[in-house]
Parts: structure tokens; C-alpha cells; sequence
């Protein structure tokens, strides 16, 4: 999306590959920017890495994966999102979401291959392509593998890795070293959340 965090790692893959990026399209979806890279509308792409593996099995001879950013350099690319003093004035509720998401992560990142099962078990997605569907437990252990996702729900480490990103980037005014980490974040409930789960960890 305009302005968002894949923008902002785009422009950073760029410039290392020595690429001058023309005008960007924002083509919304994973599986659109796939149709549109095999059917010659698009250059290049940043799709996820379900679609990444369909599309390298099933044109290998036709794309390249490049390199992505490093540990330093990974953005949160979704979180949750709430007014302060919504969190503060409902404590209790936002300590039982955040432990059950907790709890959820630990279990993928324990079993990664557990969507698949879920997914099976609970008839979920029932509509989702066959081949699709046939790759969810790879795809998911390698995204696990990979750091795609956070096995605890995130940390104030990773805050600053998205203000120094974002701000190398040209989205975020002010320097690192002079932005507050709080002034974007609120990791209270989350620290007590990993507290009373005994998760630790960046």
C-alpha cells in the first residue's frame, strides 16, 4: 500500500540491487500481483511467500527471487491497533486477547503445521485452491523458519527496527537515535501479558 511498510523495504531491496524503480503500481492483493507479474503487466512484485513458491514451480525459468531484508532491516507489517485510553480503560479485555494470541502463537511456532490441520478439522477457507491448501503446512514452516511471523507478539526492539526502517526509508521525519519508541507504542499490556505466560524474547 501507498506510504506502508512493504513501500518502504521495497525501496530499500532497490537500492542494493542497483534497480531505479519507475512509477509504482499498487495492485492490492498477493494473488493479483501474480496474475498481473505472469501476464507481462508488472516488472516485479512483492508477494507473499505461498505465491512466491506457486509461481517459482510453476515458471522457473521466467523470474528471480531476490534477496530480502535482513533481521535489522524486517518491518512490522501488521499489528493491532487501539486508542490509549481505550486499552487503559479496558485492561481485563485487552489481557484476555493478548494472551490468547499469545497462546496461539506459541502453538504455531511449535507446530507450524498446525493450520493445516485447523484448517481441515474446522472446514475453514472451504474455497481456497487445492494447491493452495496443499502447501500450507510447508509454507508455514518455512514462514516460521524465516521470521514471518513473531512467536511473542512482538517487542520494543522490533519498534525501533521499524522506526530506523521507516525513517531510512523517507516515511518517518526525524532521526532514529531522536524518536521515542513510546511515542508510537504501547507495550504495557503486552509485557504483562508475557509475564503472567512466562514468554520472553524479542
Amino acid at each position: 500500500s501507498r506510504g506502508g511498510p512493504l513501500e518502504a523495504l521495497a525501496a530499500i531491496v532497490a537500492e542494493r540491487e542497483g534497480i531505479t524503480l519507475g512509477t509504482p503500481n499498487y495492485v492490492p492483493g498477493s494473488e493479483n500481483r501474480v496474475v498481473a507479474l505472469v501476464q507481462g503487466h508488472i516488472d516485479a512484485a512483492i508477494i507473499d511467500l505461498l505465491n512466491k513458491n506457486m509461481i517459482m514451480e510453476e515458471h522457473p525459468d521466467e523470474f528471480r527471487v531476490l534477496d530480502w531484508v535482513g533481521p535489522d532491516e524486517v518491518v512490522t507489517d501488521e499489528a493491532l491497533f487501539a486508542r490509549l485510553d481505550w486499552l487503559q480503560e479496558n485492561e481485563d479485555k485487552v489481557a484476555l486477547l493478548l494472551e490468547e494470541l499469545l497462546n496461539s502463537a506459541r502453538d504455531l511456532c511449535e507446530n507450524p503445521a498446525m493450520i493445516a490441520e485447523e484448517r481441515e478439522k474446522y472446514n475453514l477457507l472451504p474455497d481456497l485452491p487445492q494447491e493452495l491448501a496443499d502447501g500450507l503446512a510447508d509454507y508455514y514452516v518455512e514462514a516460521i523458519e524465516a521470521g514471518v511471523y513473531s512467536c511473542d507478539g512482538g517487542s520494543e526492539q522490533a519498534a525501533k527496527t521499524d522506526i530506523a526502517v521507516l525513517s531510512q526509508s523517507g516515511q518517518l521525519e526525524g532521526s532514529p537515535d531522536e524518536l521515542k519508541v513510546e511515542d508510537f507504542w504501547y507495550f504495557e499490556p503486552l509485557e504483562a501479558a508475557k509475564e503472567k505466560l512466562g514468554t520472553s524474547g524479542g
